[in-house]
């Protein structure tokens, strides 16, 4: 007579939940990933919104960060910049977009501080 706890018979007891939970893993493990040009700014922006995204669906839902706002209202504001059709979920496509956003005006603010730093009467743009 067999024994109940073979490792044969609980193998099949088990593949078929591991089988589904391995199946259904990626599905839970949706990591946001930076574009392929990515500045710092959005290296930075992915890397907070993955370790924000705590049950790995690959979007932070306001419920879901809400304890950080407590912590920091920047990271509100940030939100809700992000969060631009105003459904309460931030999705990767949106962080990428702010970030692009952002380092649009960065770049905008040098280029303003570099042509008021060639002072007055001078055309920056001109050759």
């Amino acid at each position: 007579m067999r024994s109940l706890s073979s490792p044969a018979r609980i193998a099949r007891w088990l593949a078929p939940p591991v089988a589904a939970a391995l199946l259904a893993a990626p599905a839970f493990a949706q990591r946001v990933t930076a574009s392929p040009d990515a500045g710092k700014g959005e290296q930075e922006a992915v890397r907070w919104f993955n370790q924000l995204d705590r049950n790995g669906d690959g979007k932070l839902e306001r419920e879901e960060v809400e304890w950080v706002f407590k912590l920091s209202p920047k990271v509100e504001r940030e939100f809700n910049a992000a969060d631009v059709n105003r459904d309460n979920v931030v999705t990767a496509t949106e962080i990428r977009s702010l970030a692009a956003k952002r380092r649009a005006e960065r770049e905008a603010r040098r280029a303003a501080d570099k042509s008021a730093q060639a002072g007055p009467g001078t055309d920056a743009t001109r050759h």
